[in-house]
């Protein structure tokens, strides 16, 4: 491939790259990224550009995901729902303290437990974070 072929292609690459990283506009998002985030439509060009591009990928994951995982990720929603703001918070702190590792064997180790078995935990971690 000449240089001036190479060049091209990698300019057509960065470019792609670009827009991907960019959050999307809302006529971007596909129809069922619209129907779940129809309540942000009239403020989704003004918000910041991380807000988007989280809501959207949140949207496109839950298109993703069998009538079960909905289920758990509801009662999960609910279960800090209920939580305290203080205990919100403290749960927040202790993610953002783990670093990758930690988190995805976190997830793994929650994945394998049932419902109650994460309501337990979690009542665990929340009674050890209350003597701190």
């Amino acid at each position: 491939m000449r240089a001036s072929q190479l060049f091209f292609a990698l300019t057509l690459l960065l470019a792609h790259a670009a827009v991907q990283a960019q959050a999307p506009s809302w006529n971007q998002l596909s129809p069922d990224q619209q129907q779940l985030l129809r309540r942000h439509e009239q403020q989704w060009d003004g918000m910041p550009e991380s807000d988007r591009k989280r809501l959207a990928n949140n949207a496109q994951r839950w298109s993703t995901m069998t009538p079960n995982e909905r289920q758990q990720a509801r009662r999960r929603y609910r279960a800090l729902k209920d939580l305290s703001a203080d205990q919100r918070q403290a749960l927040r702190q202790r993610w953002q303290g783990m670093d990758p590792e930690q988190r995805q064997r976190l997830r793994r180790r929650l994945q394998n437990m049932t419902p109650e078995q994460r309501q337990q935990a979690l009542t665990r971690v929340l009674e050890r974070q209350g003597r701190n």
